[in-house]
């Protein structure tokens, strides 16, 4: 017996498990949709609660979260060092002719 998609516990927000404030008082600070806010938090390797959901208990730990959010990004390494541009590709015509002469 497969369960319906209706019947599926959603995960429970931040206020379920005591925390004040959650991803949708973040999105609100950081002016943005609360998915976008999730996944800034995820590539800036924020850590979720032990609970298992971003949730804050203080106005002070908020405000921390967003200014690592808005904290410009120190360029890496991979970025500065960019590879070197190939050179043009010669036509085909060129390719077959220059066989031809090697061959011949």
């Amino acid at each position: 017996m497969a369960k319906d998609k209706a019947d599926k516990k959603i995960g429970k927000s931040a206020a379920d498990h005591g925390f004040k404030y959650g991803i949708n008082d973040l999105a609100k600070r950081l002016d943005t949709d609360p998915q976008l806010a999730r996944g800034r938090l995820r590539r800036a390797e924020i850590a979720k609660s032990d609970k298992g959901v971003y949730g804050w208990r203080t106005d002070k730990d908020l405000d921390s979260v967003v200014k690592q959010l808005q904290a410009p990004k120190p360029k890496s390494e991979k970025a500065e060092a960019k590879p070197a541009p190939k050179p043009d590709k010669a036509p085909k015509a060129e390719k077959k002719a220059s066989r031809a002469e090697a061959t011949a």
